[in-house]
């Protein structure tokens, strides 16, 4: 009621037509502008996107719990980057499985933004298309992926059977409220159990945000 007198004060006037008078009044528009760290990567977290099939608001989410948006972030197990991806482990794949190389990125690649964005894009899409290909239901493939993007794919794979195979088979008679309670309460690490829900809803956040729902 307050905006209300204060348009009718500030943003009001009158016309009149002939006999009649009208009171019109002017709200002013302000533009929805992205917050700055979106605005910043959003360009190439669109393009590694569709490159690679993974959502725009998944890497936002991922970006946003593992580094805070810090390019130059180091973690305590030598992660490095946007997306605090390991060049032993995950660098690596990504080299011999994306780009077709030998040996591992070095530092000053996994400090460039846009090339970290690219291969915690280039993994993603690895978890999803090549470790995880064999799980049919799209949530409990997300959310595997997510929690063996921080925990490793052996270790959470493990949680549902003793091989690979034996886990997705096991995965895939599961509703993705089972999947959800085995990543969340019993996955060996205290940190991939925090992690999962921490990345939902912060992927929930950035698919509003993005306008990715409408």
């Amino acid at each position: 009621s307050q905006y209300a007198d204060y348009l009718l004060k500030n943003h009001s006037e009158e016309i009149i037509d002939g006999s009649l008078k009208y009171l019109v009044v002017h709200i002013p528009l302000v533009e929805n502008k992205l917050p700055h760290h979106v605005e910043k990567y959003q360009s190439w977290v669109a393009d590694y996107a569709q490159k690679y099939g993974v959502s725009e608001d998944l890497i936002f989410a991922i970006m946003e719990v593992e580094s805070g948006f810090n390019s130059k972030a180091v973690s305590k197990s030598n992660a490095l980057g946007l997306m605090q991806l390991k060049a032993e482990s995950a660098g690596r794949d990504v080299y011999e499985l994306i780009d077709g190389k030998d040996g591992q990125p070095n530092r000053a690649e996994l400090f460039d933004a846009q090339n970290n964005i690219r291969m915690g894009t280039a993994y993603l899409s690895l978890l999803k298309r090549e470790y995880l290909q064999g799980v049919r239901n799209a949530k409990n493939k997300e959310m595997i992926s997510i929690s063996s993007y921080n925990g490793g794919i052996t270790k959470t794979l493990k949680l549902f059977g003793k091989t690979p195979d034996v886990a997705i088979l096991r995965v895939n008679q599961l509703h993705p409220k089972q999947v959800y309670r085995t990543l969340r309460y019993q996955h060996q690490s205290n940190e991939t159990r925090l992690y999962l829900d921490k990345v939902l809803k912060a992927k929930s956040r950035y698919r509003d945000l993005l306008g990715l729902n409408v």
